[in-house]
């Protein structure tokens, strides 16, 4: 599948209200590599891709699951 891009990646980590500090919390990452994925500076690995987006689908369910989907 296509790679996600650094912009993707900041417009899911902003969806829930995450800030970078938090995302790199929950991956256990320094917030400087989120950081250098959001503006392209390193390429978001296989792997971390994967967890990244896992971890945003959960988000989004947990959000729906309370009414607090910001889609409509």
């Amino acid at each position: 599948s296509r790679r996600v891009t650094g912009w993707e990646l900041r417009k899911a980590r902003l969806r829930p209200g995450w800030t970078q500090v938090k995302l790199a919390r929950v991956i256990r990452k320094h917030v400087n590599t989120v950081s250098n994925w959001e503006r392209n500076v390193h390429p978001i690995e296989h792997a971390e891709e994967t967890t990244l987006r896992e971890i945003f689908r959960r988000e989004r369910e947990r959000q729906s699951v309370f009414g607090r989907d910001r889609q409509s």
